[in-house]
């Protein structure tokens, strides 16, 4: 058991009940980001890191472009509905899944790793970005093993796992 306090999350059981005020504060911290962007897409509930926004809306006035959200916080029973790891960081409210229609993949990622991201998952059509474990996994050879050096680099000075041994998507 970790002595770390569990973070803050903002939940709601159904977002299209937020009201004007909580949606008014939520939209001046987090202008790109809509609450039902962030929520269940099977229940509609929403249950998001605060760190997690944040490091989205860095992530976002770093590429200046819209970004589209796949999936961020997914309830239990959708999670395993869609074949989420039952550990997921999405049941945790700390993770998302960007679409790489507005955005290259490498610009993509090396702004996560400006952002702070410290899970970054390489998929064909989407790159996995997490506050969860230091890792960087390529599921299913999304990039076919060729990564930029760059990119090395930062996880071997950050010692990140390399691999999906222990993923939670």
């Amino acid at each position: 058991m970790s002595d770390k306090p569990k973070e803050r999350l903002i939940e709601h059981d159904n977002v299209a009940l937020m009201g004007a005020a909580a949606r008014s504060v939520w939209l001046a911290r987090w202008p790109n980001f809509l609450p039902e962007e962030m929520a269940c897409k099977g229940t509609g509930a929403l249950k998001i890191s605060p760190r997690l926004l944040d490091g989205l809306q860095r992530l976002r006035a770093d590429v200046a472009t819209t970004l589209v959200i796949n999936s961020a916080y997914r309830s239990p029973a959708h999670n395993a509905a869609v074949g989420g790891a039952p550990n997921s960081w999405h049941v945790q409210g700390l993770a998302a899944d960007i679409s790489l229609r507005t955005v290259p993949r490498w610009r993509l990622v090396r702004a996560a790793c400006a952002a702070g991201f410290l899970g970054i998952g390489l998929y064909d059509s989407f790159v996995h970005l997490d506050f969860g474990a230091r890792r960087l996994f390529d599921r299913r050879h999304a990039t076919k093993g060729i990564l930029p050096d760059w990119l090395r680099q930062h996880f071997a000075a950050a010692n990140f796992n390399n691999g999906d041994k222990n993923e939670q998507r």
